[in-house]
Parts: C-alpha cells; sequence; structure tokens
C-alpha cells in the first residue's frame, strides 16, 4: 500500500504522521486490499480539516471532516471511512452468497431433473426465465403471438422481485396468472384485441383473483400432484432451494418447469 500524508498550512509532526499511521492500519484490519491511501491535514481559519481518499481495488472512498481539534478531525474521519469499508466488504460477501447460491441452485435443479426423468421415464423442460421486466399486457401480447408455447415467466414491472407466471388456455384469449402482489394471486385474463375492443389499443380484462399458497414440495412431489390430479400445472416452492416455480405437464409422459435464471 501506498500512503501520502500531507499538510496544508501546518506541519506533519511525527505524532500526527504515527496516528494517521496507526488509523490506516486498523481499516486494513477489516480490509486489507487497500492499494493507496491520501490523506490531507489542513488548518482552515482556526478550523481543523482533515481529509482523505482510499483507493480499494477499483472503489474509491473520500470523506472530509471539520472539527475544533485536528486529532479528533482524524478520528471523525477515519470512523466514516471504517464503516464505508465494512459495508464494501459485506456486499462482496453478499455477492459472493448470491453467486455460489445460484450456482448450487443450478446443479441441485439440474440433478434433481436428472434422478426423476431417470427413474420414471419422463421429460422435463427446464426453462430458466430470464430477467426481463414487462406488464401484464405484453407479457400476453407476446405469448398470443406465440403458436406452440403455453406458458410464459416474466418479471412483473410493477413487482420485479417476484417471478410472474402466464398460461395460455382455450379459447385461446384466456389466460391464467399467477403472480406476487403483496400475496400469491391467481388471476384468470382475457385478452381483447383492438377489433373487438373498439378501441385503438389492444387490452386485458381480469374475470377473478383469488389468493393462492406456493405449497413447499419437490419436482418429484409436483410430478406425482399433476399426474393423480386433474390440474395440468402446478405452482410450488423448491423445497431445496426455497424459490417459487411453476410445472405444466403437457401429458402424462412431458412436462415444463418454468424458473428463475441461475
Amino acid at each position: 500500500m501506498h500512503l501520502n500524508i500531507q499538510g496544508r498550512h501546518l506541519s506533519i509532526t511525527p505524532a500526527l504522521n504515527d496516528y494517521v499511521k496507526a488509523k490506516i492500519q486498523k481499516v486494513k484490519y477489516h480490509f486489507d486490499h487497500i492499494i493507496h491511501a491520501h490523506v490531507v491535514l489542513q488548518l482552515d481559519k482556526e478550523k481543523f480539516v482533515a481529509e482523505a481518499t482510499l483507493t480499494v481495488e477499483h472503489h474509491h472512498f473520500h470523506n472530509k471532516i471539520t472539527s475544533d481539534d485536528m486529532y479528533k478531525s482524524i478520528d471523525l474521519l477515519f470512523d466514516k471511512i471504517e464503516r464505508q469499508v465494512r459495508r464494501y466488504k459485506e456486499a462482496l460477501r453478499d455477492k459472493k452468497r448470491r453467486f455460489l447460491r445460484k450456482k448450487n441452485t443450478f446443479k441441485w435443479h439440474s440433478r434433481e431433473i436428472l434422478e426423476l426423468q431417470q427413474a420414471s421415464k419422463i421429460f422435463i423442460d427446464d426453462i430458466q426465465v430470464a430477467v426481463k421486466p414487462m406488464s401484464n399486457l405484453e407479457a400476453v401480447l407476446q405469448l398470443a403471438l406465440e403458436k406452440k408455447p403455453t406458458i410464459k415467466g416474466f418479471f412483473n414491472v410493477n413487482n420485479e422481485d417476484h417471478l410472474s407466471f402466464l398460461i395460455k388456455e382455450a379459447p385461446a384469449d384466456q389466460y391464467a396468472l399467477i403472480a406476487y402482489n403483496d400475496i400469491w394471486e391467481f388471476s384468470s385474463l382475457k385478452y381483447i384485441g383492438r377489433e373487438a375492443s373498439n378501441h385503438s389499443k389492444e387490452e386485458i380484462v381480469i374475470h377473478q383473483v383469488e389468493p393462492i399458497t406456493a405449497s413447499w414440495e419437490s419436482i418429484e412431489q409436483a410430478v406425482d400432484f399433476l399426474l393423480d390430479n386433474e390440474s395440468y400445472y402446478r405452482f410450488f416452492t423448491s423445497l431445496r432451494t426455497e424459490r417459487e416455480m411453476l410445472l405444466y405437464k403437457v401429458n402424462n409422459t412431458h412436462f415444463k418447469l418454468l424458473r428463475e435464471e441461475t
């Protein structure tokens, strides 16, 4: 680490120099990746100013404190910088945890689906949905233009924290929507085109809204549910990854699994 201590309108005494170095060492104790530190100690109209810029990897921390005592200014300055560095370190840890969780999530699902297909002689399309916010109408219009697909996952523009699931039903203008709006809800939608609505724009009409609960189960349990019941889709929370997903039954040997991209 390169350290530069500069004085303006005052002399950097050995005591001040050692005090600043001790503060830098305390910050390094929490995060030992400081590349460069530039500290300016200044006397400005009988006020003592302590200013510092620390470079950590590709990030810069800058703060400036003024008080009636230089040692007090240095203390307050490095207290703030230390908090900033701690938050940065925690953010790096959280980012690493999210990456490892996604990586492990992919492994869990791949293994679970493979084992299930081998044991039951069924085929599961593992459909990972990329982060792409859109409105309910936009999702309906995209699904309406596609002839073969019957299900779609998307992030609603009003709630990007939860994946929404759209299912095309018969007749072709009927849709089922599973979305999070403070609680999970099932909505029955009808798409109305420009000609039918007598308007210049397409629209969707909501016929029914009811609260639902995502059952906690494995993919295998969701498959068993659809094989034992007349339903053709199952909304559930994975026991392994704690993420919501939708299993759609094409027939008794073919299923489609919609989940957030990892």
